[in-house]
């Protein structure tokens, strides 16, 4: 059985960069198709511990949001201002 896998755009912002693979801001990922966006937090381990917020394409996500192909992902810590 062929599992069909999605590939994902990821930035690290701000503090979260220094969890981002080989220093940098930017990844990719591989994801098996239907994948959540709780997934790929999974796989940087460094990120369980803390709150972060995800977006999808520009938009708010939740950790339940399907991922697709060619998707780009924002990882950012939660942001209070006034």
């Amino acid at each position: 059985m062929v599992v069909a896998e999605i590939r994902v755009a990821v930035r690290f912002h701000a503090e979260l960069a220094r969890f981002a693979p080989h220093g940098s801001q930017r990844a990719s990922a591989e994801l098996p198709d239907g994948a959540r966006a709780a997934d790929l937090v999974a796989r940087y381990p460094a990120l369980a511990q803390r709150r972060i917020v995800i977006g999808v394409n520009g938009e708010l996500a939740t950790a339940e949001t399907v991922l697709h192909d060619g998707d780009s992902v924002d990882l950012l810590t939660p942001m209070s201002g006034g």
